[in-house]
Parts: C-alpha cells; sequence; structure tokens
C-alpha cells in the first residue's frame, strides 16, 4: 500500500507538472491567431445541397403462385391491388473545406408493401417502418482543378455494373433492372449492395466536353454473410473493385462523378462504353469470387438507349459456378408544348444460372444463384420537370425456368420472396410518382 501510495503521489507531481507547463505555454501564446493550412479553411456557404427524393407507387399484380409443402405444386394467390412507397431518399451533400465533399443519405422504403405484389425486392417495411443508412462517404479532390484524381472513402456502392451504382430515379423503366440483384449480392451478400470502403478515381484526357476516360479502383470490407455488419467468418478477403469508362463524343458531365445521367432529354449526342469488375479471396462460403462485364449509355437526339451484361463466377474446393445477368431499355423523348416530354420505353431483363442438378447444387454450395428468370418492362413516362417530377405507367411481365431442379426451388428472383419463400412471381401493372427535391 505504500508503494502505491508512493507511486500515486510521483505521477500526481508529475501531472501537475505537465498541467502548468501547458498552461505556460498557452499564455505564452496568448493574443497570437491560429492559422489553418490554406486547404483547411472552411467554406463559408458550405455548399450544402438537401436530398430528399420519394418514390410513390400503385401495382396491380396477377398470376402470382404460392408453392404448397404439402402437394408439391404451386397454387394460386389472389391477384391484388397495392399502394406504398415505394423508396424514400433523404439526406445533404456539403463541401465543408475546398475540395472535399460530403455525402450523407438515409433511406425508407417498401412501406405498406404487400409481398404478393409482382415486383422484385425487399420485405414489407410495415405500417411503422424502420429507416437505413443509404450512403455516407467523404470525397476529396486531390488536386485544384484537376477531375484526374478523387479519393472517396466510406460507406457506398462498389463501381460494378451499371444498374448498381444507377439512382433508381434516373431509370425510365418503373424499376430498376433487377440485374442489379444478382450484381450485388454476389458482390457484398445484401440487396442494398453498400459496404464500407475507398476508393480512387477521376476523369482523364478531356478536352472542352468531349471524349475522355473515367476510372476508379476500389478496395471494400467483406460483410459475407451478415445483414448486420462485417462478416464473422473464420475466413474473409477484401473485395476488390474496378471501372473504366470511354467516353466518344459529348460528355454528360464535365467533372468526376460516380453515376451518370441516362436520359439526358436530348442534350447529349454521345456514348459512353464501360468494363468493369471485382475479385475477392477466400471466405467460409467460397474459395474464389470474381465478377467481369460491360455495360454501355447511348444517346442520340431524342433517343436513348442503355444496359449491361455481366459474368458472376464463385469458386468451391474442386468446382466453378457461373451465372450471367443484364438488361437492356431503349426510350424516345417526344417534347410536348415545350414544357413536357412524354417517354415510351421498353426494357428487358435476363438471368442465365446453371440448369442441371449437379451445377444448381454447386451453385447452392457457395452461395451463388441458379436456373433463369426474364422479365419485360414496356410503359410510358410523363416528366413535368424533367427528372424531378414524373408519373409513369407500366407493365411488366415475369417468368422463369428451375431447369431440373424439383418444384420449391428458391435459387432465383423469379422462384423466391423474402417473407414469403417459395413463389413464382407474377405479371403487374404499375402507376408511379417520381419526385425529386
Amino acid at each position: 500500500m505504500q508503494q502505491q501510495s508512493s507511486f500515486i503521489q510521483v505521477n500526481s507531481k508529475r501531472f501537475l507538472i505537465i498541467m502548468v507547463g501547458l498552461l505556460a505555454f498557452s499564455l505564452a501564446g496568448k493574443g497570437q491567431e491560429f492559422s489553418s493550412p490554406d486547404w483547411l479553411q472552411p467554406n463559408k456557404d458550405l455548399k450544402f445541397k438537401p436530398i430528399f427524393n420519394l418514390q410513390l407507387w400503385s401495382t396491380y399484380t396477377y398470376n402470382i403462385k404460392h408453392f404448397d409443402a404439402a402437394s408439391d405444386q404451386y397454387v394460386d394467390a389472389s391477384n391484388r391491388l397495392n399502394f406504398l412507397i415505394r423508396r424514400t431518399r433523404a439526406g445533404f451533400q456539403m463541401e465543408p473545406y475546398d475540395r472535399l465533399k460530403l455525402r450523407f443519405v438515409a433511406a425508407l422504403d417498401m412501406v405498406g408493401r404487400d409481398l404478393n405484389s409482382g415486383f422484385n425486392g425487399g420485405s414489407n417495411n410495415g405500417s411503422f417502418p424502420n429507416a437505413g443508412l443509404w450512403d455516407a462517404y467523404l470525397q476529396y479532390q486531390i488536386l485544384p482543378k484537376y477531375e484526374g484524381m478523387y479519393i472517396t472513402f466510406g460507406y457506398f456502392a462498389p463501381s460494378v455494373g451499371l444498374s448498381s451504382i444507377s439512382s433508381a430515379f434516373q431509370f425510365t423503366s418503373l424499376s430498376k433492372s433487377f440485374s442489379q440483384a444478382y450484381i450485388r449480392q454476389h458482390l457484398v451478400g445484401r440487396n442494398p449492395g453498400r459496404t464500407s470502403g475507398i476508393a480512387i478515381g477521376g476523369l482523364l484526357g478531356t478536352k472542352g466536353d468531349t471524349g475522355g476516360f473515367q476510372y476508379e479502383l476500389g478496395i471494400h470490407n467483406s460483410i459475407f454473410p451478415s445483414d448486420g455488419g462485417n462478416t464473422s467468418d473464420r475466413l474473409s478477403s477484401p473485395l476488390l473493385t474496378g471501372r473504366l469508362q470511354w467516353f466518344i463524343g459529348e460528355r454528360s458531365y464535365n467533372s468526376y462523378r460516380r453515376s451518370a445521367p441516362l436520359n439526358d432529354f436530348a442534350q447529349r449526342q454521345g456514348l459512353t462504353l464501360a468494363i468493369s469488375g471485382s475479385y475477392q479471396g477466400s471466405t467460409d462460403i467460397f474459395e474464389q469470387a470474381y465478377s467481369f462485364g460491360t455495360d454501355i449509355i447511348a444517346n442520340y437526339g431524342s433517343w436513348h438507349l442503355y444496359g449491361e451484361w455481366y459474368g458472376l463466377w464463385r469458386t468451391g474446393s474442386d468446382f466453378t459456378s457461373l451465372s450471367q445477368t443484364g438488361f437492356i431499355s431503349v426510350g424516345h423523348n417526344f417534347t410536348l408544348s415545350e414544357k413536357y416530354v412524354l417517354e415510351p420505353t421498353f426494357m428487358v431483363k435476363r438471368f442465365l444460372g446453371a440448369d442441371d442438378l449437379i451445377g444448381q447444387a454447386q451453385a447452392e454450395t457457395v452461395g451463388a444463384f441458379a436456373g433463369s428468370d426474364a422479365s419485360i418492362d414496356f410503359g410510358l413516362n410523363w416528366y413535368l420537370n424533367r427528372h424531378k417530377l414524373k408519373i409513369a405507367l407500366h407493365h411488366t411481365w415475369e417468368t422463369g425456368d428451375m431447369g431440373e431442379a424439383a418444384p420449391g426451388a428458391t435459387f432465383n428472383q423469379f422462384y423466391y420472396q423474402r417473407g414469403l419463400g417459395a413463389i413464382q412471381r407474377g405479371n403487374w401493372w404499375g402507376l408511379g410518382l417520381n419526385f425529386v427535391l
């Protein structure tokens, strides 16, 4: 006890000496103003931009079927009308320091959804719904007035695939192509497709507002197989991603950005070609996982076309499971009274996985998808204020093929709905309102 008391007294004296020294130092410097480096001077106006986007839908679904395990067959479910808040995005973007941007966005989706509604997506969010984090990241421009190098750090979607990195509020079909669901679950294991990471990217070789390249390289957390956080697997490997875009003709933007407009309302005459892919090493689920594919955005006069096709590979101890997915969408803008735009659109989505029993069993072993599915979306969009206010009426046909699997398989989007289990997804009409602040 005496030694402990002496120790406390000695350290108390040292603490007092340090505090007196700090006080003397602060008094000696009194009257001198502290000045941050020029690049750390805060922006007075912060360049603050609020974000609020809302999708309201009314859908009518028919031909949906549930799997009845007792009879080992699919049985009809009732046709149904459903009103819901399909998507909500709320947050802000700001530039607190020169060349440093902050983006923070929360999501509130599927409020009031009937799980039997034909469109793809998550579970019903109930009558007292929960919100979640969508984006939260910092982006820093390395050199002033140079678009060739940015660093992005935080929580965001890895840059693989056009559908995954594009906003649903930019898509011209009523619902996004759910090729994104296959890509996102392949990359990070969950439908929102977000994970924490760091990426470096930039816009290169530009002259005026034409031509050039854009790149992004990223490294992200592995979150398999948890929905609640990073993985707790015994084996874990980071997700590595890369994307390269080539602009031919006019570009739709002149500074680096992670996603591009899909319908430019006849403002652009140009073509964007991109390749992107990913690689991940061993986890408790697979030995390796990788992806690779291409996507396109073409704008010519009042026409626009965009789409993607990607291969998704996962390897086990002595096999490789391959699936492929993609979509193509085309639309045309008709200007009415020089104020409004009427746009008929057509989209086809496709997924192809293993259709034999051995390949399907291997896919299940490594958490991959199997069988096949397809959907066709045809509709009409009425833009009251470009992308800021839109009314859309669409019809979507859904179909699938389980190959050699027995009824009740749940290995792709057509045959599975979270909260219901094994189904055959129905066809549906949708009337939607998009509001973008």
